[in-house]
């Protein structure tokens, strides 16, 4: 009897240490999720006045005085457009700049307008008064006396301005990008629309959900739906796993061994799955939030 008492003593000691460690995992995904958030609002804060201006009309290493030039430049263009906008002048003199990358002149130009309403009153002008194609660069009399450096036909000299994306939302769009690479490559003549906010691609014509990610933070991965009427879930895959892994070379080009087993493979059943970080499960095709989608997780 004793011994009976001591194994149900040791059992009951067992489960406590279990219910112990459940609930200090719990309290640690508490922590976890408040982090992750606080840090999320944190970058998105960050960003919220800023936007990004692109495809200035690139020269071959300017002077240090030719650097001066070509910011005083860019900096009379963006004033410009912020004035057609109905920006007061007061509130233009206030824009923050940033035109270098370390000690050369960057290709891009950020520019903070302190305020986020400022940041859409700008976009929404741009978009209403320019071709989406972009804003023809200006050009004068010094400017051209400055030799041309590496351009590419309709995109340098072509400006546009976008809204700043903090690196996590960013982080979360890059296997979007490769997904609407995979749906232009394997069918092409589809319309279609996405959506960066809720990372959802849609027909055009029906609004169908063509293919989404469902992130899982705390998990730290991500399943990818796609619409199984219109694509194999095998090929969809292989095309994806090629996509995706041109883009994540093209931000570890220069970086030795930072991307060294950055991607696996998995066979599940009629699908395969995607783990670019850690190895998880993968479902069966099945009932996505959408309809009948095929799912891996990566």
């Amino acid at each position: 009897m004793e011994d009976v008492a001591s194994h149900d003593n040791q059992i009951h000691d067992i489960l406590d240490d279990i219910r112990d460690l459940k609930d200090q995992m719990k309290s640690s995904q508490s922590q976890l999720a408040f982090l992750l958030y606080n840090e999320a609002d944190r970058q998105r804060t960050a960003v919220a006045g800023k936007v990004m201006v692109k495809n200035w009309w690139q020269y071959s290493d300017p002077n240090e005085q030719g650097k001066l030039l070509l910011m005083e430049h860019r900096e009379t263009m963006i004033n410009s457009i912020a004035a057609e906008a109905g920006i007061s002048d007061k509130e233009i003199t206030r824009f923050k700049f940033e035109h270098r990358r370390g000690k050369q002149l960057s290709p891009f130009t950020m520019v903070d307008l302190g305020d986020y309403a400022l940041k859409q009153q700008l976009l929404e002008s741009v978009s209403q008064k320019y071709d989406k194609k972009g804003i023809k660069e200006w050009s004068n009399e010094k400017l051209s006396q400055l030799q041309g450096g590496n351009n590419k036909d309709s995109v340098n000299g072509t400006i546009k301005i976008e809204p700043c994306i903090s690196a996590f939302d960013r982080m979360q769009t890059e296997p979007l990008k490769a997904i609407m690479a995979v749906i232009t490559k394997m069918t092409p003549t589809l319309q279609w629309k996405h959506s960066w906010k809720h990372l959802t691609i849609q027909n055009t014509e029906t609004g169908e959900y063509i293919a989404w990610l469902a992130y899982d933070h705390l998990e730290g991965m991500a399943k990818i739906y796609v619409n199984n009427t219109l694509y194999s879930a095998r090929a969809f895959e292989d095309e994806f796993i090629t996509a995706y892994g041109n883009i994540m070379s093209r931000k570890v080009i220069g970086n030795k061994g930072k991307g060294k087993g950055l991607v696996s493979l998995c066979n599940v059943g009629r699908s395969r799955c995607i783990l670019p970080f850690r190895s998880a499960g993968a479902e069966k095709l099945g009932e996505g939030p959408h309809g009948s989608f095929a799912s891996c997780h990566f």
